[in-house]
């Protein structure tokens, strides 16, 4: 969010003077804020008053995209064979081959049915414009008539023939009340972006988080980089402090300060209306955010230069489908940071969940399994027994094993879980920030786990840019589980999410340990982005490579999640069945110790 202030921009009748304007008419009365709010209250009333009758039964009837956004994107990517998003849009649909643009709100027709057919029918129209390259960019040229094309794809599919005909009848009635109309099934083949060489230098301080309010924003579009001269913008101060006016614009080019102060409440409303079109990328630390899935009319492109120091791991290129051999630099360290009073602050909100795993805990701990064919035990093995009498009646050997006896199951497990510690962990869900909650449910962890002596180690990652992948270890896998309370309570978000190069550091972790069993439990959303390029295709094929090598090597990978934006990403890498996403972020804590009673039954 930008915060503009203009200075002499507007013309002035002679003599204007802003104090004594401010003293007369309804000024007098009423301050600026409140007649603000007046205005905007009857503007919108006048606004609901006069639109059209049929307007208003259209929009009681709407059709809304967050109702069946994951049925339509799973009917996508079938048809399309792509890892396509759906994203809500307040243009026309449209789709630049990695993302599906589809209207928040379908309210073209006065019955929802309707509605909810058109929403079908763009899904299959984009997903099949996807699948032949159709947009900027793609590798065939888009049809010269789109509709014809369009009706051609829908009659493919037999199974559509009545729902389309009741669509003909549905928007012939609407076309001959309105002729100027715009076709229900009308959309677009978007640009879609190269990436770019050597974007710039990333030499400044990682990101850090906000401390301020947040709040989403619809997808934008057609949005490019800009660059500021640090110079031009210190050098651009007011002329006028008395006439201070606050704005919401479109960048042109002026430079000017950044806001510095959480405004993000008041503006929200003006923000929503604001087109988006031009991006700053900045170092200094943010009070609020806006967060919006953009999609770049410029790529991002990869970080030039070699850095020294860490360690070097191969990134996978799924284009090129190779390696790209020593791509990414890992830099481990041991978390030094210590907040001792977090645990004691939190652990009475903890508590039950912490009796309750504690108590299952101890059942799956004593519980035994059965030895059969054994030489000696207090009960006779009967099928041992039977199979002897038969041996002996055919004057074969007898057996000598011929007893059954009970012992505790033998746990053979060593376990790495691996905490995302980027930004994208500062988002909040039904008011509770992401890392808040992965961190309560570690000490949950500690509590439970503590004396039972499992190969457990705790670590957390973040990037800025493929040089630049710290590994941060909270507790290794021969060391107690006490000081690590203390490493939870510090941990706070920053950087990016460069989780390709993590994992293979944690899989060479695992494989050091001589357990006959490996996990490699993942606290994330999934999804890949970095300073330079990791976002989308490339970052989520990298992923899925680096699971694949650690599967192979007998090292088997899960993920808990509790980012709704989790379900586009894990089953892309994971699969079906080595992911949870949690409905409140509540459930995280528990979810994990079941996770981990889960391992401990095998």
């Amino acid at each position: 969010m930008i915060k503009r202030e203009r200075n002499g921009k507007r013309p002035e009748k002679p003599g204007f003077v802003p104090e004594e304007a401010a003293a007369t008419g309804l000024g007098k009365i009423l301050d600026f804020d409140l007649q603000f709010l007046i205005w905007q209250g009857v503007h919108k009333a006048l606004k609901w008053v006069s639109r059209d009758p049929a307007e208003r039964r259209r929009q009681q009837a709407a059709a809304s995209l967050d109702e069946t956004r994951e049925r339509l994107q799973t009917l996508a990517r079938a048809l399309s064979g792509l890892p396509l998003l759906l994203r809500p849009t307040t243009a026309l649909p449209g789709t630049d081959g990695r993302h599906l643009l589809l209207p928040s709100q379908a309210a073209w027709f006065e019955e929802e049915s309707d509605n909810r057919r058109v929403l079908l029918f763009l899904t299959v129209i984009l997903a099949e414009a996807a699948r032949l390259g159709f947009h900027g960019g793609g590798d065939r040229q888009p049809p010269t008539d789109p509709a014809a094309w369009a009706d051609g794809v829908l009659l493919g599919y037999p199974g559509l023939h009545a729902e389309l005909a009741l669509h003909r009848d549905a928007e012939a009635a609407r076309r001959a009340r309105d002729p100027e109309a715009t076709p229900a099934l009308a959309f677009r083949f978007l640009a879609r972006p190269d990436a770019l060489l050597a974007p710039g230098d990333a030499t400044a301080a990682t990101p850090e988080a906000i401390d301020g309010s947040e709040a989403e924003a619809p997808i934008q579009e057609s949005v490019s980089r800009t660059t500021v001269d640090k110079e031009d913008q210190e050098a651009n101060t007011l002329m006028h402090n008395f006439e201070k006016v606050e704005t919401l614009d479109e960048y042109k080019g002026l430079a000017r300060d950044f806001d510095g102060e959480d405004q993000l409440d008041d503006q929200l409303e003006a923000m929503q209306e604001l087109k988006l079109t031009e991006v700053i990328r900045v170092d200094e630390t943010v009070h609020s955010v806006y967060r919006a899935e953009l999609l770049m009319t410029d790529g991002i492109g990869d970080m030039a230069g070699e850095a020294t120091g860490g360690i070097p791991y191969d990134e996978w290129d799924p284009a090129k489908r190779a390696y790209r051999k020593g791509w990414c630099r890992v830099f481990p360290g041991k978390l030094d940071a210590r907040d001792p009073e977090w645990a004691a602050e939190r652990l009475p909100e903890l508590a039950e969940t912490i009796r309750h795993l504690r108590k299952t805990l101890e059942k799956v701990i004593s519980a035994t399994e059965q030895l059969r064919r054994q030489p000696d035990g207090p009960e006779v093995d009967l099928d041992a027994a039977i199979e002897n009498r038969v041996r002996l009646n055919l004057n074969e050997p007898p057996l000598s094993n011929l007893y059954l006896d009970r012992r505790r199951r033998r746990r053979d497990l060593a376990v790495l879980v691996l905490v995302d510690l980027s930004l994208s962990t500062d988002a909040h869900v039904e008011g509770k920030r992401v890392l808040d909650v992965s961190k309560d449910s570690l000490l949950v962890l500690s509590e439970v786990f503590a004396h039972y002596g499992d190969q457990v180690e705790v670590a957390g990652f973040f990037s800025h840019t493929r040089n630049q992948v710290h590994y941060q270890t909270l507790k290794r896998f021969d060391e107690p589980w006490a000081p690590l309370k203390a490493a939870i309570g510090a941990l706070e978000p920053m950087g990016y999410t460069r989780i390709g190069p993590a994992l293979r550091h944690a899989t060479r972790q695992l494989l050091k340990t001589k357990a006959k069993h490996r996990v490699l439990l993942v606290l994330s959303d999934g999804k890949p982005s970095d300073f330079d390029r990791y976002e989308g295709r490339y970052g989520v094929g990298d992923i899925r490579q680096a699971i694949r090598e650690a599967e192979s090597q007998g090292v088997h990978m899960h993920a808990l999640a509790i980012d709704s934006q989790a379900r586009d990403y894990l089953p892309q890498m994971l699969g079906s069945q080595r992911f949870a996403i949690l409905k409140h972020p509540g459930d995280l804590p528990e979810a994990l110790g079941a996770f981990f009673i889960r391992l401990m039954r095998r």
